[in-house]
């Protein structure tokens, strides 16, 4: 009977080790799991004035297009002139064999060709286009919305930028058209390059327009996320994620002016896809720009 109470108490110690033991296990697991501290990239929100850009994609054309063809029916004896080439108003372009009066194709006026269809030997109709010219002056002509239309014909042409391909050119206001496209429902504008450079007809065009300068918080776009919602993580002084709803306004190239921030808020950049709110974070200030 003793030795059964020794083996009960011997077998009692063992197990409450084993627990003391698991235990103490289980506390360096919990240690070692705590959360860890995340750090990310933040920027210090400030006051700045941008001018607000708006941006439209036009394409370019002539001041006039006017399609050149002869008065009878004829076969083409000659045509002088190829796409691209400069012409002076009366020069002769093109003429049809015979001797009469009608033979000859003559520019309307200054301009370049635009366009030709027909060759040495074809047969040409009356009032057929065998030529096409597009004037000298060259514009770039875009849609624009009804409440834009208003805004703009406010400000100075100084502030108009074009970009066609790599290249930029400054441009001015031809006009802005008083009804809309029935359409499109945008009122026509055209503008014209300052450049000597003899742009391609259709090509595209971005076309910059610098409004009124605005001081606010400024952000790069690429900095807000949106879930139905556009908004940011920013750090607060406990250097807890906190989101902060923010409405967007005015934009300026990559950049746009946002409520919803304070200055010296630190809004994360960078990591901000793998926070969460109330998370700590440590963080590590970086340029805005």
């Amino acid at each position: 009977m003793k030795r059964s109470c020794m083996k009960i108490g011997v077998s009692l110690v063992f197990i409450i080790a084993m627990l003391l033991a698991m235990t103490g296990c289980d506390n360096q697991v919990n240690s070692d799991s705590s959360p860890k501290v995340r750090t990310v990239e933040v920027v210090k929100t400030r006051f700045a004035s941008y001018p607000e850009t708006i941006s439209y994609t036009g394409y370019v054309t002539s001041n006039q297009v006017l399609p050149h063809y002869f008065s009878r029916d004829g076969i083409l004896e000659a045509v002088y002139v190829s796409v691209g080439d400069y012409v002076q108003a009366g020069d002769v372009i093109a003429v049809l064999e015979g001797e009469d009066a009608a033979r000859d194709l003559r520019a309307a006026f200054n301009g370049y060709v635009l366009q030709r269809d027909f060759q040495k030997g074809d047969v040409v109709s009356v009032q057929m286009p065998v030529i096409f010219i597009a004037g000298e002056n060259q514009w770039i002509q875009f849609g624009i919305t009804d409440q834009d239309a208003l805004r703009i014909k406010s400000y100075d042409s100084g502030r108009i930028k074009l970009e066609v391909g790599d290249t930029s050119y400054h441009g001015e206001w031809v006009e802005i058209s008083n009804m809309p496209d029935q359409t499109t429902r945008t009122y026509r504008a055209l503008v014209t390059p300052f450049t000597e450079d003899r742009l391609l007809l259709g090509s595209l065009v971005k076309v910059n327009i610098e409004l009124e300068t605005v001081r606010g918080i400024w952000l790069p776009i690429l900095y807000l996320m949106n879930d139905g919602q556009d908004y940011v993580y920013v750090m607060d002084a406990n250097e807890r994620v906190v989101r902060k709803n923010v409405i967007l306004n005015e934009v300026h190239g990559a950049k746009v002016r946002l409520e919803g921030l304070e200055a010296n808020t630190f809004v994360i950049v960078g990591g901000a896809g793998s926070v969460r709110e109330g998370q700590k974070v440590r963080a590590k200030e970086v340029s805005g720009e």
